[in-house]
């Protein structure tokens, strides 16, 4: 088998492997908290898993042979099941540590941010719609719209934490890098009328609004697993389930 084939997961080794020999030191073992991590896996990676299959069944993108080893979970590349382990597993540690070196602080009221939030999530619903003949931007806005809504829903204040905001601002760089490694050889390419074909380097637009949705459910539910577990140590979940006032 050609090196090529190991390209994607050679791209997740480059992901995966330096987090964990980090996460093994000394200093971090006391940040990680790999149960909440693992729930919020739990109730992620099916919905975003189906979400992929589903793409790939119906041409919204496909996995470019030459770069797979062509090992298949249903229509999945092994290596695209793993990417629901390894980015969870990776970026989480940004977000473990930003709350375990920096003291949280609320950045508004939650009722004025539970209307910024529920305007933003309004846009990404209009967005879809005009872009409604482009597939991958339909379901990105539309997702990104209700997962900003359950947050709302179930957990507001999520959105007032600024160690929240500094993660998903943070979260971008790396995503940066290594989405441009897949989408400029391409491990994967978009069907026609798929995207819009605006990009940042390689990247689709839809593509910052995917992981910002993935990103977003992660958090919501590493959070209610905090706050179930550990209600003496949360920093900035409070009132769950929450009324607003």
């Amino acid at each position: 088998m050609d090196i090529t084939h190991f390209y994607y997961f050679i791209i997740l080794s480059f992901i995966f492997f330096p987090v964990l020999g980090i996460s093994l030191t000394n200093e971090f073992k006391k940040v990680r908290n790999y149960r909440a991590l693992l729930y919020a896996m739990l109730f992620t990676d099916p919905v975003y898993i189906v979400w992929d299959s589903l793409s790939v069944t119906y041409h919204v993108w496909t996995f470019n042979k030459k770069y797979i080893t062509g090992i298949m979970v249903y229509n999945l590349p092994v290596e695209e099941i793993l990417f629901f382990f390894v980015v969870p597993f990776s970026t989480f540690l940004i977000y473990e540590s930003i709350d375990y070196i920096k003291n949280d602080s609320f950045i508004s009221k939650t009722s004025r941010i539970k209307k910024i939030m529920f305007i933003i999530a309004i846009l990404f619903i209009l967005n879809g719609i005009y872009f409604y003949s482009y597939i991958y931007m339909l379901l990105a806005s539309v997702f990104t719209a209700f997962i900003i809504l359950l947050t709302l829903k179930i957990m507001p204040s999520l959105y007032r934490s600024s160690n929240y905001w500094l993660f998903i601002i943070i979260m971008y760089i790396p995503f940066i890098v290594f989405d441009h490694f897949l989408t400029s050889l391409p491990v994967f390419t978009y069907g026609v009328h798929a995207i819009i074909n605006i990009r940042i380097l390689s990247i689709p637009v839809e593509e910052f609004i995917y992981v910002y949705s993935l990103m977003n459910f992660y958090a919501l539910f590493y959070n209610i697993y905090k706050k179930s577990s550990n209600k003496d140590e949360l920093k900035f979940i409070v009132n769950y389930p929450l009324r607003i006032k």
